[in-house]
């Protein structure tokens, strides 16, 4: 399942300082299909990556992370987002970086939208972590009403005084309003059975 990793490029850094939002790390990789794909990591305080990646050609659209590509390469194009958070921890300066992302929720073709609660990306990326990155270096907390998913860094022992600030960050500025800002611890080992 996890045998294709892309090779990465780096392309810029976007410097936002707001106070809680740091900076976007923005990497690119071109797939099988000659797909060009971004991988933006927004840079928070606590040094918290939240983790997004879309097809290029849909750079514009308001729905990049809800499209479907129906590429046949879903597997190797989400291996390789994992693959360079990885790689990210580990070249991490102070090796305590932690993760957040969202299972955007899917439009299809037809414009059906799928609920935003524990979407089917949510929980693939999920199954996709337990496979790949497990819980050696990270303990997990999910919040399934906004398909939002922690990786928090055992080695860094501050990041849940920032993870309040930075979840009402993203809740606030990515379109994710009444929702309960709870998160609730979640072990992997459930994630496989």
């Amino acid at each position: 399942m996890f045998s294709i990793s892309y090779p990465c490029k780096f392309v810029k850094f976007n410097h936002v300082n707001d106070g809680v939002h740091v900076k976007t790390h923005i990497h690119t990789f071109k797939a099988r299909n000659n797909q060009r794909y971004i991988i933006e990591f927004d840079e928070f305080i606590g040094n918290v990556l939240l983790v997004k990646f879309y097809q290029k050609s849909h750079s514009n659209s308001p729905h990049k992370y809800n499209i479907l590509t129906n590429s046949g390469w879903a597997c190797s194009v989400i291996y390789t987002v994992f693959d360079l958070m990885l790689r990210t921890w580990r070249n991490n300066s102070f090796g305590n970086v932690s993760f957040a992302f969202m299972g955007s929720n899917t439009i299809g073709s037809n414009g059906e939208e799928e609920s935003k609660k524990n979407t089917k990306r949510f929980n693939f990326y999920k199954i996709m972590i337990a496979n790949f990155i497990g819980d050696k270096n990270f303990r997990f907390q999910q919040n399934v009403d906004s398909s939002i998913f922690v990786m928090l860094n055992r080695r860094n022992t501050s990041v849940e005084n920032h993870m309040a600030t930075v979840l009402k960050y993203i809740y606030t500025n990515y379109s994710i309003l009444d929702i309960d800002l709870i998160l609730e611890p979640i072990s992997l080992a459930s994630q496989l059975g």
